[in-house]
């Protein structure tokens, strides 16, 4: 079975009677389903925009003004929590940094769980 974090999910499975009614079973198995749905995301595609701005010496903010890009679009980017990005702001990115589309982005093939 998966791993999600450090939890196994066919032990989970086994044990659903211990919380009564089949509830458990319910609940995990709608974290599985989820975990599977968007782990083909997580990792795949790696986000260099903090890398870029400390080479440049350029803070969220003034990116932010330079590129009309909200300043809450350019935290999830620079945390690598945006879950999509429009091809308009990665111009607007690339424009303002000087930089091309590989310098910002990095594409890691996924590696299937061995577990």
């Amino acid at each position: 079975m998966t791993n999600l974090g450090k939890v196994r999910f066919d032990v989970l499975l086994r044990h659903q009677d211990a919380f009564g009614n089949g509830m458990s079973f319910n609940i995990y198995e709608s974290v599985y389903r989820y975990y599977v749905s968007v782990r083909s995301y997580i990792n795949v595609v790696r986000i260099h925009l903090s890398r870029l701005l400390g080479e440049k010496r350029m803070s969220q903010r003034r990116l932010a003004e330079a590129t009309g890009l909200r300043p809450n679009t350019i935290s999830e980017l620079y945390n690598e929590r945006a879950k999509r990005i429009d091809f308009a702001t990665i111009d607007r990115l690339c424009q303002a940094l000087d930089c091309q589309v590989s310098d910002l982005f990095e594409y890691i093939p996924q590696q299937d769980d061995v577990n």
